[in-house]
């Protein structure tokens, strides 16, 4: 019997709200829901088995509109169904909701994750849509100036690509289509990106161990500009150096490593989410670094996928690339490991990262500071699936005892954030496994199933 994956999952019986499975199966890469095999891969039979192979077939197609191949199996005299689920290319909807498989899980789809998934299954991404009204010459030539200094440096141009023109060098890297400028163009080269993109810039500020904020920067202008300055501002004025000397050398040792500061927030700028309406935020005080980031996984990947040694998925290619052409980024979806094995080489602990459907924290923490984590191999902590189960686990076990109970408290005892337990509540309910009756103050939490 083949195990869970993120493209097989297992139901001791049938009821219709699995329709929300075989539509996430097919918003995703497709999969096979199996009918009649409890959690733990045993085949424990449905008694109505040939009865649902002709209803289930019908209700997928009239629900979903989508043609499923459903088989029937018998083991030990228990007879279970195999629904196979294609993947589709157009976007499949449940009752006016878009659902897709991420890992293990069935999530819905809000807000710019259900944006951008529905652009991509238009075959584009919401970087190489065109923008109308602004024009080559509104670009800053300052910007054009700086990507043509870090490609000469990183020498991934064509040495013949250096004498293009700011138009033929746009076109070279994609970002005109159709004779107008493309969102990515915009982003890049604009002086002021944010007349179209509200958000598109950076906020750093230093705090104290009480999180109260020092002084504060903001960086604005084109993201090429943005990135030419963020790291000198960065190691200039927000982090202190150790001085040391060898012999007549003076030697400056700060405390978080350049390159791994720099892989977290180029990636930062790359993955961004730029209808978010708010700006990357990085936090500096003398514990960690921190960047918090609008962001949106590709909407193909597994939450699995993201620590992995994958090819390369980025939400916003066509920044992706002109950043890799300026040899300010990779193309081979080698950022996280990069950024774990700076933070090793230079004595920092592994970076931990918290990801949900609309944003990406990532934590840097000073070299010499004790980590828990294995110093043994550049494996990143990404809240991966067992510490989601975890917590959710956690959860269900403290909605027992205290049904009633609203986010405050449950972050509270649980010693997470309102928003995390939002996310994992939303999961809950979304699986089936928990619903809410009554109002928001008044109402109590129902467990369906464990």
């Amino acid at each position: 019997m083949s195990p869970e994956t993120d493209s097989i999952e297992w139901k001791e019986s049938w009821h219709e709200q699995y329709l929300k499975w075989i539509c996430g199966f097919a918003n995703a890469r497709g999969g096979v829901l199996c009918i009649g095999i409890n959690d733990r891969g045993e085949v424990v039979g449905v008694n109505n088995a040939r009865k649902l192979m002709e209803d289930i077939p019908n209700m997928v197609r009239d629900s979903l509109h989508l043609i499923v191949d459903v088989t029937l199996h018998e083991s030990d005299g228990k007879e279970h169904l195999e629904i196979r689920v294609p993947a589709s290319y157009a976007p499949i909807w449940y009752k006016d909701a878009i659902y897709k498989r991420s890992g293990s899980t069935n999530q819905r789809l809000h807000d710019a994750a259900l944006m951008h998934f529905l652009i991509n299954k238009t075959g584009e991404k919401w970087d190489s849509l065109n923008v109308s009204g602004i024009s080559i010459q509104d670009l800053d030539p300052e910007s054009f100036r700086i990507f043509r200094r870090a490609a000469a440096r990183s020498e991934r141009l064509p040495d013949t690509d250096s004498e293009l023109s700011n138009e033929e060098l746009l076109q070279y890297l994609g970002l005109i289509r159709n004779g107008e400028l493309t969102r990515a163009a915009v982003l890049l080269f604009h002086p002021n990106p944010e007349c179209r993109f509200m958000g598109a810039w950076l906020k750093i500020g230093f705090f104290d161990e009480s999180d109260e904020v020092l002084y504060q920067d903001e960086i604005h202008g084109s993201l090429i500009s943005q990135a030419d300055k963020v790291l000198n501002l960065i190691f200039a004025k927000y982090t202190k150096a150790t001085i040391t000397y060898e012999q007549d050398h003076r030697i400056e040792t700060y405390p978080f490593s350049r390159a791994a500061v720099r892989e977290v927030v180029f990636n930062a700028i790359i993955h961004k989410d730029y209808t978010a309406g708010y700006p990357i935020q990085i936090s500096v005080s003398d514990s960690k670094l921190q960047v918090f980031n609008p962001a949106v996984l590709s909407y193909d990947w597994t939450t699995a996928e993201a620590w992995k040694n994958g090819g390369s998925r980025p939400l916003n290619p066509a920044l992706a690339n002109t950043f890799f052409r300026a040899g300010f980024a990779e193309s081979w979806g080698q950022g996280i490991r990069k950024i774990c094995r700076n933070s090793l080489a230079y004595g920092m602990p592994l970076p931990i990262y918290s990801i949900d459907q609309s944003s990406v924290l990532v934590s840097l923490r000073p070299a010499g500071v004790p980590s828990q984590e294995a110093q043994t191999k550049p494996e990143p902590v990404l809240n991966p699936p067992a510490v989601d189960n975890e917590r959710k686990s956690k959860l269900l076990n403290y909605l027992r005892n205290h049904p009633n109970a609203v986010y405050a408290d449950i972050a509270k005892n649980l010693l997470i954030s309102e928003r995390t337990v939002g996310n994992l509540m939303r999961e809950l309910v979304t699986q089936g496994i928990v619903s809410r009756e009554g109002s928001r103050k008044k109402g109590a939490w129902i467990i369906i199933k464990n």
